[in-house]
């Protein structure tokens, strides 16, 4: 697991090795500080001192599920960071939104929308905090 980066704090947890990279690479190009983890179970070691601003969640990821990582998160760690679950399988959506997912992103996705979809949940999330509201929010669920 990497970090890099300053403009906004993103956890990214995906299976794939190469996406893994390809997009910490991108992220990390555009000042994202960006902590790379291929299951949720690295991801939780790390996630309480890393403080991610959002999470982009592979629902597929081994060893810890895409639902027992939300759930781990919300219940145990009680954080409240946007969580955007990518997915290429269908009928995830209502699946992981179920859950407590704030969206799905269906793969493969443009890397323009990607970007800017991050970068509109950080700003989304930093005003939740600046105004103390935890129940506005984005829905990005594309």
């Amino acid at each position: 697991m990497t970090a890099t980066g300053c403009s906004g704090k993103i956890l990214l947890i995906d299976s794939s090795r190469d996406a893994r990279m390809a997009l910490e690479m991108v992220l990390s190009e555009r000042g994202f500080a960006v902590l790379a983890a291929p299951d949720g179970f690295d991801a939780l070691a790390e996630i309480a001192a890393f403080q991610p601003d959002i999470v982009i969640l592979d629902w597929q990821a081994p060893v810890v599920s895409g639902r027992a990582f939300q759930r781990t998160l919300r219940t145990d760690y009680r954080l409240t960071t946007p969580v955007v679950v990518v997915s290429r399988v269908e009928g995830t959506r209502d699946e992981a939104i179920a859950a407590g997912a704030d969206g799905l992103w269906k793969k493969p996705f443009a890397l323009s929308d990607f970007l800017a979809r991050v970068a509109l949940l950080i700003e989304a999330g930093r005003s939740r905090v600046d105004t103390g509201d935890t129940a506005a929010g984005t829905s990005l669920a594309g």
